[in-house]
């Protein structure tokens, strides 16, 4: 399965992500925007993830995303989320991204 982007619980959430669970810190690949509007048109399912703040998620997110706070992800992909979907991680840069 393929791996994509997140530093989820270790450092800093950069852009999009993508990851199998739950090997959230195994073979990561960072994608950029373009890639993610390829992956969400190409047919086969996408499961997004939006790690900002619900007051954040609530002012715009990605079509069809789902909010689990970077604060609450960590427990929570693990419960919440399959090993076998393809997963992205999605959060703002700035500060937060730099942590």
């Amino acid at each position: 399965m393929t791996k994509l982007l997140i530093t989820l619980g270790l450092a800093a959430c950069l852009g999009a992500t993508l990851v199998s669970v739950p090997a959230l810190a195994a073979d990561l690949t960072t994608i950029n925007s373009t890639q993610l509007e390829t992956m969400m048109t190409d047919g086969k399912p996408l499961v997004i993830v939006d790690v900002r703040e619900p007051e954040l998620f609530v002012k715009g997110h990605l079509k069809g995303a789902i909010n689990i706070p970077y604060d609450d992800a960590k427990p929570r992909i693990v419960k919440e989320l399959s090993p076998k979907d393809r997963i992205v991680f999605v959060c703002h840069g700035g500060p937060m991204g730099d942590e």
